[in-house]
């Protein structure tokens, strides 16, 4: 029986460029596995260490160092697997919210429509699956009014449609539990809840979802 994972530190987070305003090349000659910088084609905004890259063939790389905008090398955790020259990845300029007490996930259902006939045997109701929902994201952080939360009602005033990050990292060498979700959406409620004497302010976001996909979180060093 495999242990359940304890969610200790997710990290839930927005982008608002959609999740995929930067794009990142392999330059030339690579990286091989194992190596520790990965030659790039000029950058085109800054990234933090810890950054996460997903290059082609679903290759997660993690920023060990932080890069400047323009950078032409990357410093990274050592390469699990190697990279070719032209290979691809992007990222979003991901904003952490702070201090989040609960997040669910995204849940697809596909759309059931009912296709019974005069000709439904035994009496049978019939059905088939049509489009898919992803369903909505419901997000609760204590409120602390720092400025990734204030920009939120921003965002929900304008209709943005933002990028989402949930990520549950690995949590030890050799760890491979760990994974990350993104997708993006806009978001139907940016809020507080009820005022009462003794329960602290919460900011309560709902996020309709689209597109959800998910990778391995990236590996402990």
């Amino acid at each position: 029986m495999t242990q359940a994972r304890f969610p200790g530190a997710v990290s839930v987070a927005y982008s608002l460029t959609g999740g995929t305003g930067h794009s990142v090349t392999v330059g030339a000659g690579g990286a091989t596995a194992g190596a520790t910088s990965v030659p790039v084609n000029a950058t085109t905004a800054a990234m933090p260490s810890g950054t996460v890259l997903v290059f082609t063939g679903n290759h997660s790389v993690t920023l060990s160092a932080a890069a400047a905008s323009g950078a032409t090398t990357l410093t990274v955790n050592a390469l699990a697997n190697a990279l070719t020259a032209g290979d691809t990845a992007t990222f979003g300029d991901y904003t952490h919210i702070s201090e989040v007490t609960s997040s669910g996930y995204p849940e697809a259902t596909n759309e059931r429509s009912d296709v019974t006939n005069f000709d439904s045997p035994n009496l049978q109701q019939e059905f088939i699956v049509g489009f898919t929902n992803n369903g909505d994201l419901v997000i609760e952080a204590n409120w602390t009014g720092s400025p990734e939360q204030e920009a939120l009602f921003d965002e929900f005033d304008k209709r943005t449609m933002l990028g989402w990050q949930i990520t549950v990292p690995n949590l030890k060498t050799g760890d491979s539990s760990g994974f990350v979700t993104t997708f993006t959406g806009q978001l139907a409620r940016c809020t507080h809840n009820a005022i009462t004497p003794r329960d602290p302010v919460k900011l309560l976001l709902t996020v309709v979802c689209n597109s959800p996909s998910r990778a391995a979180a990236p590996s402990v060093p």
